[in-house]
C-alpha cells in the first residue's frame, strides 16, 4: 500500500509540472491563430458612450435610475408599453422629463457602429449600463400617445436597427445578448404596437423598412463573440499573473502559481480549442437551421495528464460549456424575433391593398417556430421558446388585424 501511494504521488508531481515542458498541440496552435486579437473595428464605438454615462455616476450605470423607477420604464419583460403609458400619462411624462438628459445622451446610439472593449478592468461595459438603452423607448411611447406619431415611430425603428447592429458587432456574448433583447423585445415590439394602431396604407418612415429584411446568414456571428471572450480571458489571466508577481515581490515560487492557476499560457492553450469550435461550419450552421443543441467538443477529463498539470485550464471548459450553450439558445430566439418583426411589417403593407387579407405569408417569411394565435380576438405572432434558461415564456408580437 505504501509503495502504491508513493508511486501515485510521483505521477501526480510529474503531471503537476508537465505543462512547464509540454508545448501546445497542433489543435491548440490552430485555435490560437484563429482567435488571434483583431484590430478594433472602425467607426463609432458605442462603448465610449456607455463609458461617458458611467463617468457621470458613482461607477454603476444603474445608479442613474432612482430606486423604484426602473420598473416604471418600458422593458422587454413588461410588454404593452403603450398601454402602460396610457394608464398614467402624467406620471410617465414626469418620468421622461426627469431622465431627459440621459435619454438625450442615448440618442447617440443610433450613430454607433459597434461595441468593443480594450479588455482592461476599467474598460469593460457593464450590463447595467447596456440596459440603459431601454430608457428612450418610454419617451417615444409618450410622444406617440401625445400624437407625435410619425416621428416617434421613425425613431423607434432607428433604435431597433441601431441596437441590432450593435448586438451583431459586440465583442462579448453578454453585451450582444442584452442589446439584441432590447432591440427586438422592447423597440421591435413597441414598433409592432404602433403598427396595430395605424390605419391601412399609412406610409411608414424610411427607418422602419430595414427591419422587414430577411435575417442575413451568419447573423449573429458567434465566432466574433468567441474571439472577444477569448481575448477577455487572456486579459484576465494576464492581469491575475501580473497581480501575483507584484504581491510575490520578486520571490519566484512555482507552487503558488500552480495553486492559483495564474499561468496564463497553459490555461489559454486548453481553452482555445473550445472557443474556436464556435467558428466551425457545423456550429455556425446550427444557428441557421434553428438547432438548439449543436454538437459541442467533448470536455477533457480532469484525470487526463494535461488536466492534472493544469486543473484551472480544464475547468474553463466547464464554464464555457454553460455559457455558449445558454447564449446559443438565446441567439436562436433573437433570430426568430427578427423574423416576427418582418411579418408585422409585411402585414401592415398587405392591409393597404388587401384589407381582408388572410394570414397566408410569403414563403420564407414565416419562421419554423412561429405560431399565429388570437388573444381576445386580436391576432398575435407567438415565438415558443426552446428548452433553455434564456426565454422561459413564449414571446408574443401584436399583429395588424
Amino acid at each position: 500500500m505504501g509503495w502504491a501511494l508513493l508511486a501515485f504521488s510521483v505521477v501526480v508531481v510529474l503531471a503537476w509540472g508537465v505543462s512547464f515542458t509540454v508545448g501546445p498541440s497542433d489543435e491548440e496552435m490552430a485555435a490560437r491563430e484563429l482567435l488571434a486579437f483583431e484590430e478594433p473595428a472602425t467607426g463609432t464605438n458605442g462603448a465610449d458612450l456607455f463609458r461617458e454615462i458611467r463617468a457621470g455616476t458613482d461607477g454603476d450605470g444603474e445608479d442613474i435610475v432612482a430606486e423604484g423607477h426602473a420598473e416604471l420604464f418600458c422593458s422587454a419583460s413588461h410588454g404593452e408599453c403603450l398601454a402602460r403609458v396610457r394608464s398614467e400619462p402624467d406620471r410617465y411624462r414626469d418620468l421622461v422629463d426627469r431622465y431627459g438628459g440621459v435619454i438625450e445622451q442615448l440618442e447617440r446610439l443610433s450613430g454607433a457602429d459597434h461595441v468593443t472593449s480594450s479588455f482592461t478592468h476599467d474598460d469593460l461595459v457593464s450590463l447595467s449600463e447596456v440596459r440603459l438603452a431601454k430608457l428612450p423607448a418610454t419617451a417615444l411611447a409618450v410622444r406617440f400617445v401625445d400624437g407625435d406619431v410619425d416621428s416617434s415611430l421613425g425613431e423607434v425603428c432607428e433604435y431597433a436597427s441601431a441596437l441590432l447592429r450593435l448586438s451583431d458587432r459586440a465583442d462579448l456574448l453578454s453585451t450582444g445578448l442584452v442589446l439584441g433583447d432590447v432591440a427586438t423585445g422592447l423597440y421591435g415590439r413597441l414598433m409592432a404596437e404602433m403598427l396595430v394602431e395605424l390605419p391601412p396604407g399609412y406610409l411608414l418612415p424610411e427607418s422602419c423598412h430595414g427591419l422587414g429584411a430577411p435575417v442575413e446568414p451568419g447573423t449573429p456571428n458567434l465566432c466574433s463573440f468567441a474571439r472577444g471572450q477569448y481575448q477577455l480571458l487572456t486579459s484576465t489571466l494576464n492581469e491575475l499573473e501580473n497581480t501575483y508577481r507584484e504581491h510575490a515581490k520578486g520571490v519566484r515560487s512555482w507552487l503558488p502559481e500552480r495553486i492559483t492557476g495564474s499561468r496564463a499560457e497553459a490555461v489559454l492553450d486548453l481553452a482555445g480549442p473550445y472557443y474556436a469550435q464556435w467558428c466551425e461550419a457545423d456550429m455556425l450552421a446550427a444557428i441557421e437551421v434553428d438547432k438548439p443543441s449543436p454538437q459541442q467538443r467533448e470536455k477533457p477529463s480532469l484525470w487526463q495528464l494535461r488536466c492534472l498539470s493544469n486543473v484551472t485550464g480544464c475547468q474553463v471548459f466547464g464554464f464555457m460549456a454553460y455559457d455558449f450553450g445558454t447564449f446559443h439558445v438565446a441567439q436562436l430566439e433573437q433570430r426568430a424575433r427578427r423574423h416576427a418583426l418582418a411579418v408585422a411589417l409585411w402585414l401592415h403593407h398587405a392591409r393597404s391593398s388587401m384589407p381582408e387579407a388572410s394570414l397566408d405569408l410569403p414563403a420564407g417569411l414565416m419562421h419554423p417556430r412561429h405560431q399565429l394565435i388570437t388573444v381576445d380576438e386580436e391576432p398575435y405572432l407567438e415565438v415558443p421558446p426552446h428548452n433553455g434558461p434564456c426565454e422561459p415564456r413564449p414571446w408574443r408580437l401584436p399583429l395588424p388585424g
